[in-house]
Protein backbone atom coordinates (compact mmCIF):
# COMPACT_ATOMS: atom_id res chain seq x y z
CA UNK A 1 0.00 0.00 0.00
CA UNK A 2 3.06 2.33 1.15
CA UNK A 3 5.35 1.13 -2.03
CA UNK A 4 1.78 2.10 -4.44
CA UNK A 5 1.30 5.40 -3.02
CA UNK A 6 5.06 6.49 -3.30
CA UNK A 7 5.04 5.18 -7.17
CA UNK A 8 1.88 6.48 -7.54
CA UNK A 9 3.42 10.42 -6.69
CA UNK A 10 6.08 9.15 -9.01
CA UNK A 11 3.73 8.72 -11.76
CA UNK A 12 4.39 5.19 -11.89
CA UNK A 13 1.17 2.96 -12.53
CA UNK A 14 1.61 0.54 -9.47
CA UNK A 15 -0.67 -2.75 -9.65
CA UNK A 16 -1.03 -4.92 -6.56
CA UNK A 17 -1.36 -8.32 -7.20
CA UNK A 18 -2.84 -10.29 -3.57
CA UNK A 19 -2.32 -13.76 -4.07
CA UNK A 20 -4.26 -15.59 -0.91
CA UNK A 21 -7.10 -18.21 -0.49
CA UNK A 22 -9.15 -16.10 1.63
CA UNK A 23 -8.69 -17.79 5.03
CA UNK A 24 -6.75 -15.66 7.19
CA UNK A 25 -6.13 -17.80 10.47
CA UNK A 26 -3.45 -14.92 12.34
CA UNK A 27 -4.80 -11.39 13.88
CA UNK A 28 -2.70 -8.10 12.93
CA UNK A 29 -1.89 -8.34 16.52
CA UNK A 30 -0.39 -12.38 16.11
CA UNK A 31 -3.01 -14.17 17.95
CA UNK A 32 -4.23 -16.87 15.98
CA UNK A 33 -8.15 -17.12 15.07
CA UNK A 34 -9.96 -17.26 12.23
CA UNK A 35 -12.88 -14.92 12.89
CA UNK A 36 -10.53 -12.41 14.33
CA UNK A 37 -8.15 -12.48 11.68
CA UNK A 38 -11.02 -12.35 8.94
CA UNK A 39 -12.04 -9.43 10.21
CA UNK A 40 -8.28 -7.82 10.44
CA UNK A 41 -8.33 -8.52 6.84
CA UNK A 42 -11.20 -7.11 5.73
CA UNK A 43 -10.52 -3.58 7.36
CA UNK A 44 -7.26 -4.27 5.50
CA UNK A 45 -8.96 -4.73 1.95
CA UNK A 46 -11.38 -1.68 2.81
CA UNK A 47 -8.40 0.42 3.30
CA UNK A 48 -7.37 -0.34 0.12
CA UNK A 49 -10.37 0.24 -1.40
CA UNK A 50 -10.40 3.68 -0.26
CA UNK A 51 -6.98 4.26 -1.66
CA UNK A 52 -8.32 3.31 -5.26
CA UNK A 53 -5.19 1.20 -5.98
CA UNK A 54 -5.48 -1.33 -9.31
CA UNK A 55 -5.75 -4.49 -7.89
CA UNK A 56 -6.02 -8.22 -9.04
CA UNK A 57 -6.88 -10.96 -6.35
CA UNK A 58 -5.74 -14.21 -7.31
CA UNK A 59 -7.66 -16.87 -5.27
CA UNK A 60 -5.54 -19.73 -4.51
CA UNK A 61 -7.41 -22.21 -3.49
CA UNK A 62 -8.16 -25.65 -4.90
CA UNK A 63 -11.68 -24.31 -5.94
CA UNK A 64 -13.52 -21.06 -5.78
CA UNK A 65 -13.34 -19.61 -2.38
CA UNK A 66 -16.55 -17.63 -0.77
CA UNK A 67 -13.59 -15.97 1.90
CA UNK A 68 -11.38 -14.65 -1.11
CA UNK A 69 -14.34 -13.70 -3.08
CA UNK A 70 -15.23 -11.53 -0.07
CA UNK A 71 -12.17 -9.86 0.68
CA UNK A 72 -11.89 -9.42 -3.27
CA UNK A 73 -15.08 -7.67 -3.52
CA UNK A 74 -14.09 -5.74 -0.34
CA UNK A 75 -10.84 -3.97 -1.79
CA UNK A 76 -12.37 -3.55 -5.53
CA UNK A 77 -9.96 -6.03 -6.76
CA UNK A 78 -10.55 -7.67 -10.26
CA UNK A 79 -11.05 -11.86 -9.25
CA UNK A 80 -9.42 -14.65 -10.53
CA UNK A 81 -9.97 -17.93 -9.53
CA UNK A 82 -6.51 -19.51 -9.97
CA UNK A 83 -6.43 -23.01 -10.95
CA UNK A 84 -9.21 -22.59 -13.62
CA UNK A 85 -7.38 -23.13 -17.57
CA UNK A 86 -5.96 -20.09 -19.24
CA UNK A 87 -5.96 -18.36 -15.64
CA UNK A 88 -2.76 -17.43 -16.07
CA UNK A 89 -2.92 -15.74 -19.49
CA UNK A 90 -6.26 -14.19 -17.84
CA UNK A 91 -4.09 -12.41 -14.94
CA UNK A 92 -1.85 -11.18 -17.47
CA UNK A 93 -4.19 -9.65 -19.44
CA UNK A 94 -6.44 -7.69 -16.82
CA UNK A 95 -2.77 -6.31 -15.60
CA UNK A 96 -2.19 -5.35 -18.95
CA UNK A 97 -5.91 -3.97 -18.78
CA UNK A 98 -5.00 -1.89 -15.44
CA UNK A 99 -2.01 -0.26 -16.50
CA UNK A 100 -3.30 0.99 -20.03
CA UNK A 101 -6.38 2.40 -17.85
Amino acid sequence: NEMATTLERKGLTPIIVIMSDGRANVNLKGVGGRESAHNDALIAAKELRIKNHRLLFVDTSPKPELLAQELSSAMAAQYFPLPFTHSGKKISQAAMQLANY
